[in-house]
């Protein structure tokens, strides 16, 4: 972020080239500094550092790649469990498959971002009418129904797949609950 290293310590380190260094763009898939899922450190496929000729020390520590740095094209490892997931700045691609449910076959939910909202799309089932709830809390007391659904806040199931598109906005966690 700047222009060139300016003093002699950091054109050391960035600028020599014996020490395999490079300062190029690596690439990535996106960059964004506030919370809106557009933060992706993944390597876009076009990246320089997709490749290197440098080896890492074989230590048992290192592990043994073909890139540079912390991320690969594919492997989006800071996911689920960082705050960077929890707070809304990572890629919202997760499918979550929960382990209770009231339906007789799981329902697995994938959440993607579209514009100014989200599309949370579930299996369904016939039979079974399928409701968003929402609650601003990580472990809540108690689900609520979401608000500003569309197409509506219950659905009924016919054995294929539903959507229900709900605004980006706050920070709302949510869950399709079958009855």
């Amino acid at each position: 972020f700047g222009t060139a290293a300016t003093n002699a310590a950091s054109a050391i380190l960035l600028s020599d080239t014996s020490r395999g260094n490079s300062t190029v763009n690596p690439l990535l898939t996106s960059i964004s500094r506030v919370n809106d899922h557009g933060l992706d450190p993944r390597l876009a496929t076009n990246s320089p550092a997709l490749s290197t000729t440098i080896v890492s020390p074989n230590d048992g520590f290192y592990s043994q790649v073909g890139y540079k740095g912390a991320f690969d094209k594919q492997t989006l490892w800071i996911e689920t469990w960082t705050a960077l997931n929890g707070l809304g700045f990572l890629p919202c691609s997760t499918v979550i498959t929960p382990t209770a449910h009231v339906a007789p076959n799981p329902v697995t939910l994938t959440i993607m971002p579209n514009g100014a909202n989200v599309n949370i799309t579930c299996t369904s089932q016939a039979g079974y009418t399928y409701t968003l709830e929402s609650t601003p809390d990580i472990n809540p007391a108690s689900w609520n129904p979401a608000t500003g659904v569309t197409p509506s806040n219950s659905q009924a199931g016919t054995g294929g797949t539903l959507t229900f598109t709900v605004s980006a906005s706050g920070a709302n966690y949510f869950r399709v609950s079958a009855q």
